[in-house]
């Protein structure tokens, strides 16, 4: 149940942090927020690392190493394929594929969570893909062309995908030694951008809560894998987009359609599953 818990807190967290990134998107450009999310992030997680961290692991800085350059890849693989394609199918592919890896993952490392929990695990894959078709407002066939940036998604996703399977082997249930090691990378990886050098007027307040979503779900997603299952956590985090499209339902006043419902519905029912078969 605590697995199930976690994975549903880091589900919560990357969803709000979507919500956010959408609005500070709006004011800065996507790449220069994520830089700065990350640096933030940082100095964030210093004050823990020190605090709860533990004794430092080779190979935790190793698998941050690794977890930060998949990070890096495909967050700028999405945005370039959002930027030059249709942004809801683009999203669409990159959220099945981050939610389909890991469920690979889980089930060659020999995870098998049980009936109850694959039947749920269907239902989640089935939740996302419904989400995906409704925000993409295209048919399957359209959606299934692969062009550069459809490509460029579902690149990204496999890359996002990979970073949790690969953060899931940290030694420790926090993975703060992972986790830091990957913003520190990252931001390395990115800092070229800031040649013409720091832009003004970044809505640093939104950059700082955006920062403490993705550490908060970062860290709940790691201790997640060391409670239960990876295929569990991976499938329960892919569910954001509905998620998503709740908030966006109860926040923003925005409509949801059938297939929405539905979607939504069977995300819901997942996670019950879920909790029942680690109950």
């Amino acid at each position: 149940m605590t697995g199930v818990l976690l994975a549903v807190g880091a589900s919560l967290a990357y969803a709000f942090s979507a919500v956010v990134g959408g609005v500070t998107g709006r004011a800065v450009d996507s790449r220069v927020a994520f830089l700065f999310t990350q640096a933030i992030g940082v100095v964030l997680l210093i004050p823990f690392v020190l605090s709860f961290g533990g004794h430092v692991e080779v190979a935790d800085i190793g698998l941050g190493i690794v977890a930060g350059t998949l990070s890096t890849v495909g967050t700028v693989t999405n945005l370039r394929g959002l930027a030059a394609g249709k942004m809801a199918v683009v999203n669409s592919l990159f959220g099945v594929m981050a939610g389909c890896v890991p469920v690979v993952a889980g089930l060659i490392r020999g995870e098998r969570p049980g009936t109850i929990a694959f039947i749920a695990a269907g239902l989640a894959l089935a939740a996302i893909v419904l989400v995906a078709q409704a925000h993409s407002g295209v048919d399957g066939a359209v959606a299934g062309k692969l062009s550069k940036p459809n490509r460029q998604g579902l690149i990204a996703g496999v890359c996002i995908g990979l970073q949790f399977v690969v953060m899931s082997f940290a030694s420790s249930d926090t993975g703060l030694w992972v986790l830091l090691t990957l913003r520190i990378v990252t931001v390395t990886l990115l800092l070229p951008m800031l040649r013409g050098g720091v832009p003004t007027g970044l809505p640093w307040r939104k950059l700082f809560v955006l920062s403490a979503l993705f550490c908060a779900g970062d860290v709940c997603f790691v201790a997640s894998t060391h409670h239960g299952d990876l295929l569990v956590s991976g499938v329960i985090v892919a569910l954001g987009p509905a998620i998503v499209a709740l908030i966006a339902w109860l926040v923003l006043k925005q409509r949801l359609n059938r297939q929405q419902l539905f979607g939504f519905s069977a995300a819901m029912a997942s996670i019950l599953l879920f909790a029942i078969a680690s109950a």
